[in-house]
């Protein structure tokens, strides 16, 4: 028996919980799931205009000048991209990390002012005006100087001080998945629209009205959704395993990033290491190593059916956690039609012709929805090219 294969009550049992971890995210901080508001009116659609976009969240950084027009975007110049060319755990200098992002803006040489939509993937509290405070660095990352700060307004202190030709009257800063989330809302109308990254790591976004959301407080109710980082990756899913335990108690944040460590890219490799640790097998390789694994000679008997059983529960537990999300909405509002704008390598990776992993998602979705009365749910999952760049200009010029 594959010690990975979940029934299908199990992955209802599983989409409940993450319902109720999420509501009571909703409710109050401090909570499994922290549900980090991002405050932008998103409501009126996108009004036509041009914008600065930045995109940094790994090796590289990325600008280009969008724009929008009817409702529709496109990239006007760029992308650009540059390396960022800090080194794990090792201090990188601050003005260098600005200058870097500035020349890039700089480099796209557009004359007159734009709003500045920035894609900025890591921990950070959004404020009410749109800019978010550096909480922590994480990926082995580390500039002095910018923990506690608002990353938006110290860029633009940057451009000032330096005397740089670009110019951005307003920055909005937004993480990787709200940025996917709001680059679907590009896509036409839909009662449910969802951010969802399965990659390295894993994570969804969504819109909330503020009724919904009691922790907001005096938030006006009539400013329209907010959008909505569940930060999910530290939901703890019943089921686990012995080896999810044991890949837990081995890594950086012990107790943290439960569903996170079960389903993402990083980790599938370590479950399989620790399931099956006679096979000669580079854990590190992660959820790519694992794919060529499978697709190679040496696959075969129990370590075969154990390898693919995780691949396999990864996707399925992807799908519950969409399940659990759409329940949610369906609490408060309708939930006939839903659009997932779905990013990361191992979604959309090469694994066995290239959308194994996500027609296994939809194939337990659809097996999930209808047990919880929601089987008239029509669910389109998309891919976008550039979503973070163009999640970045539906934020920068919201109004």
């Amino acid at each position: 028996m594959d010690p990975f294969d979940l029934s299908t009550d199990q992955y209802r049992e599983i989409a409940s919980i993450l319902r109720d971890r999420i509501r009571e995210g909703l409710e109050a901080d401090g909570r499994e799931l922290k549900c980090l508001p991002t405050y932008l009116p998103v409501s009126g659609g996108v009004p036509d205009g041009d914008a600065y976009v930045l995109d940094l969240g790994g090796s590289n950084v990325r600008a280009a000048l969008a724009r929008a027009r009817g409702g529709r975007l496109s990239i006007r110049k760029g992308p650009l991209a540059e390396p960022m060319p800090w080194k794990m755990h090792e201090a990188f200098g601050r003005e260098s990390f600005l200058g870097i992002q500035g020349g890039l803006l700089a480099s796209l040489d557009h004359a007159g002012p734009c709003p500045l939509g920035y894609c900025f993937s890591y921990p950070a509290a959004s404020t009410p005006g749109g800019d978010a405070v550096l909480v922590e660095w994480t990926k082995g990352v580390e500039v002095p100087g910018m923990v506690g700060r608002k990353v938006g307004e110290a860029l633009l202190d940057f451009l000032s001080r330096s005397r740089s030709p670009v110019r951005c009257p307003v920055v909005r800063v937004v993480n990787d998945t709200v940025a996917s989330l709001l680059a679907g809302l590009t896509e036409g109308r839909s009662d449910v629209c969802i951010g969802l990254i399965v990659g390295t790591g894993t994570n969804m976004a969504t819109l909330v009205e503020p009724a919904a959301v009691p922790k907001l407080g005096s938030v006006n109710p009539d400013r329209g959704p907010i959008p909505m980082n569940l930060e999910s990756g530290n939901f703890r899913p019943p089921h686990l395993t012995p080896w999810d335990d044991a890949v837990d108690g081995r890594s950086e944040n012990p107790g943290e990033q439960r569903f996170e460590k079960a389903v993402s890219g990083a980790y599938l490799g370590r479950l399989f290491k620790a399931a099956c640790p006679s096979e000669e097998f580079d854990p590190e390789k992660g959820a790519e190593g694992l794919a060529s694994y499978l697709e190679g000679p040496g696959a075969k008997g129990e370590a075969a059916r154990i390898a693919e059983g995780i691949y396999r529960r990864s996707a399925n537990l992807v799908a519950a956690s969409l399940a659990g999300l759409i329940r949610v909405a369906a609490d408060s509002g309708p939930a006939g039609s839903v659009t997932v704008v779905a990013e990361g390598g191992l979604f959309w990776g090469g694994f066995r012709g290239g959308n194994w992993y996500r027609d296994t998602v939809r194939t337990c979705l659809d097996t999930l929805l209808p047990a919880f009365g929601l089987g008239e749910s029509r669910v389109r999952i998309l891919r976008i090219e550039n979503a973070n760049l163009f999640g970045s200009a539906v934020a920068a010029l919201a109004p």
